[in-house]
């Protein structure tokens, strides 16, 4: 009996290491890396997230994506989910959000602090009356995990 108690604790431990945020895995590898003295390892250990922001048009201005008054010609709106210090912080909502149908992405925001913030974002509309409509839909399904905001979607980046 004391076996399969710890085959099930080891097999626990090694599920729940599997499922763990990359974050934590990456805090557990630097930390084996600076005991190992190994630092060449850490640089191949960033998450497709990690890459993804790095990557990544810069932030602009919060103000930016505030609602407009009016929507010029070409501009979209979408609902802002909330603010995150990184994607990772926002990938389980925007998962239950994608789930629910609605298309989802990040955008760099800055602060008038200068603080650089992930902008969540469901969605994207050309009227307001689908967005406000949607708005109402998440707020009573999401039950208070988010608050969604009717923003304005910014334009791609210039390509280089």
């Amino acid at each position: 009996m004391n076996k399969l108690i710890t085959a099930a604790l080891v097999a626990g431990v090694f599920a729940g290491g599997m499922f763990a945020p990359d974050s934590w895995r990456n805090a557990v590898q630097g930390q084996i890396d600076r005991v190992t003295g190994n630092s060449s390892a850490t640089a191949s250990t960033k998450t497709p997230a990690a890459k993804a922001e790095e990557d990544a048009a810069p932030p602009i201005p919060y103000a930016q994506v505030q609602r407009p008054l009016s929507l010029a010609k070409g501009e979209k709106l979408g609902l802002g989910l909330g603010l995150f210090t990184s994607t990772q912080g926002g990938e389980g909502l925007a998962m239950e959000v994608a789930r629910l149908g609605y298309s989802v992405r990040f955008i760099a925001v800055q602060d008038n602090s200068g603080a650089v913030w992930q902008l969540l974002i469901a969605g994207e509309y050309d009227d307001e009356v689908a967005v406000e409509r949607d708005r109402s839909i998440l707020n009573d399904t999401l039950q208070g995990a988010a608050n969604p905001e009717i923003v304005l979607i910014p334009p791609p980046p210039a390509k280089k």
